[in-house]
């Protein structure tokens, strides 16, 4: 099913982004999550949100598909953050608007009623 392979594309894309905003030593990591472990930790439990949601996506549950365009739209607007305010992440801040967009757009065509 194409949705299932957007959607663990679009999680697999934003555990890349953590990594490379860790190994491009993005400096909100240390001012806002104060140091890589705190935001590792906040990333990796932020992470689990959209596999849950996949879960239920996948049993066609309507209230994910609700929250999944949520989750999209945030991926969207977090890869523009990353060209706007130019700090590390913008390789793979342009696979979060790429799949964000794709994410939406097969949520659209497999509405569940």
């Amino acid at each position: 099913q194409v949705i299932v392979i957007v959607y663990i594309s679009l999680i697999v894309v934003q555990f890349l982004h953590v990594l490379e905003e860790i190994t491009g030593k993005a400096s909100f990591i240390d001012t806002i999550y104060g140091g890589t472990t705190n935001f590792l930790v906040i990333m990796m439990l932020l992470l689990m949100i959209p596999i849950v949601l996949l879960y239920f996506i996948v049993n066609k549950r309507k209230f994910a598909y609700i929250l999944s365009y949520v989750y999209a739209f945030v991926m969207i607007v977090d890869g523009l953050d990353h060209f706007v305010e130019n700090y590390p992440g913008k390789y793979t801040a342009a696979g979060l608007i790429i799949l964000g967009g794709l994410l939406i757009f097969t949520l659209k065509r497999n509405k569940v009623e």
